[in-house]
């Protein structure tokens, strides 16, 4: 997915999407709906956002 999604947005939106993606697997194995927390396995992209004036 990270592979798909890199040649066409910013690595911010990426790990955004990443972190929706992560908080909704820890609710599901919270809710005992997957045996797993899967998302703690993930990993973010490193940004570089500095600002240029």
């Amino acid at each position: 997915m990270i592979d798909d999604m890199r040649g066409h947005y910013a690595a911010a939106t990426i790990n955004r999407t990443l972190a929706t993606i992560k908080k909704a697997l820890t609710l599901a194995c919270g809710k005992i709906l997957i045996p797993v927390d899967y998302g703690d396995k993930s990993k973010r992209l490193p940004e570089n956002n500095q600002r240029h004036m």
